[in-house]
């Protein structure tokens, strides 16, 4: 899974690599993502653009008020999937 991720919060970056995820930047990268976590911003203010979204779209991930384990839990259910994250 790629996964864009927010300025700032790169403190993420190895927890998500080590679960095999390739992470780049939220802002300025050209290629497709399956995924976007960003913190502070409503989604409307995102500037992904079409060359952003793969064939099923991207999950979008705030990152404000969740634990670093509930933002692995989204990303290995690829939703916010049945059993609430908010669990931990």
């Amino acid at each position: 899974m790629i996964v864009a991720l927010d300025t700032g919060l790169e403190k993420f970056t190895s927890m998500i690599e080590s679960e095999g995820h390739k992470v780049v930047p939220l802002y300025g990268y050209r290629g497709s993502v399956d995924a976007a976590i960003y913190q502070n911003e409503s989604m409307e203010s995102l500037s992904l653009s079409q060359e952003n979204y793969g064939g099923s779209g991207v999950l979008m991930i705030c990152a404000k008020n969740l634990k670093p384990e509930q933002i692995l839990k989204i990303l290995q259910q690829r939703n916010y999937g049945e059993g609430s994250i908010l669990e931990f």
